[in-house]
């Protein structure tokens, strides 16, 4: 449903940004200049005609997208998707009866809750961050804003920046050697980079380290010992009693009195 949602084409196509911009810069211009208002922009059809049909016969390379009616397509598998989810919740609520039912959907809020809050953005920024660690910087050349907008037209008085049929548009590009200072400070730069990731990957590690030592040390721990250890405290040692306290008797005393009588009741 979301490759649908993000791959299906606009119906109606947008009107361009770039003339949008020309709109509103020449509106502005006439304000503040006085200039008389020359109507809508139009197509340039005639002198350079060949050059804008080239240019809109060769537009650039763009995306491959799905047709408009699609997105019914996803919406009416999301209107589905939804329905099954109530029908089956009603289903299960009626076999569960009400005090199971209420329990049921307790727990389901509070983990939607708790995975919306929590879970989920906190997978989002560990996997933000390994990807951007493995996969490097994204295309940024790659945009695909002007998808669903128009091809941008020229007014009567603009013309091309570069003609499409003369055969000086591209050029050779030519050589030009790298400043050795320049390429020592990329060296520098990439050391410094392989060292800091180096450390951060050491820094990650011992914190997953430290983590799972923390769950075993404490997660694992037996809640009766302290009960155990208060007991035996207070039956072996019995601190602060005036006559049996364990370090105002005897041995011999001590043994006879308190650690055999309460062994045998043990």
């Amino acid at each position: 449903m979301i490759v649908l949602f993000r791959k299906s084409r606009a119906r109606s196509l947008r009107p361009s940004h770039v003339n949008l911009a020309l709109e509103k810069q020449y509106e502005k211009w006439r304000r503040e200049y006085g200039l008389p208002r020359n109507g809508k922009v139009t197509k340039k059809p005639t002198n350079q005609g060949l050059d804008e049909e080239a240019h809109i016969r060769n537009p650039p390379k763009k995306k491959c997208l799905l047709p408009w009616w699609c997105a019914y397509i996803s919406w009416f598998l999301v209107i589905v998707s939804v329905g099954c989810s109530l029908f089956f919740l009603w289903a299960y609520g009626l076999q569960f009866g009400n005090i199971r039912t209420g329990k049921w959907l307790t727990s389901l809020i509070i983990s939607f809750l708790s995975s919306v809050l929590l879970t989920e953005p906190l997978k989002i920024f560990l996997f933000s961050i390994i990807m951007a660690c493995l996969c490097g910087n994204p295309d940024l050349d790659d945009d695909d804003s002007d998808v669903d907008e128009e091809d941008p037209y020229l007014n009567e008085d603009e013309e091309w920046l570069h003609s499409v049929n003369s055969g000086n548009v591209v050029q050779r590009p030519k050589y030009r050697p790298i400043d050795p200072s320049s390429w020592e400070a990329a060296r520098r730069l990439r050391e410094k980079e392989v060292r800091m990731y180096g450390v951060l990957k050491e820094i990650g590690v011992y914190a997953l380290y430290l983590w799972i030592l923390f769950i075993l040390s404490y997660g694992n721990r037996d809640p009766n010992s302290f009960y155990l250890r208060e007991a035996v405290i207070n039956n072996f040692i019995k601190p602060g009693d005036l006559w049996n306290d364990f370090n105002n008797v005897m041995v011999e005393i001590y043994l006879r009195n308190i650690v055999l009588p309460h062994s045998f009741k043990l």
